[in-house]
């Protein structure tokens, strides 16, 4: 508040001032609401969630490849190598062994 009565104090165009700090105020708030209905969104918490689940899928993965002796192609190819030439990888259902046995095991 201090820097705001300085910077009034010292305007040569107090009116001009107020109109650009309550269009900025105004823009500001419009932001803030458009943060809280997205964030209320339940589309965008579901997105949220499906990304979740798809990276821990996406961990188990990885972690079940080098517990069958594939650390070093890993390493050497990298994950997102990997990760792009299966499309395994893109889906957000668990990953078990009922369910992927032919392709992990």
């Amino acid at each position: 508040m201090e820097s705001f009565m300085a910077e009034y104090d010292h305007s040569s165009h107090k009116k001009q001032l107020l109109s650009d700090k309550q269009e900025k105020l105004v823009a500001v708030r419009g932001h803030a609401r458009q943060c809280e209905n997205w964030q209320r969104d339940p589309k965008s918490e579901y997105k949220i969630e499906q990304q979740l689940f798809q990276k821990e899928r996406d961990g188990r993965i990885f972690e079940r490849l080098k517990l069958l002796g594939f650390g070093l192609e890993i390493e050497y190819f990298g994950r997102h190598t990997i990760r792009e030439s299966r499309r395994t990888f893109f889906t957000s259902k668990p990953l078990t062994e009922k369910g992927y046995p032919h392709r992990i095991c």
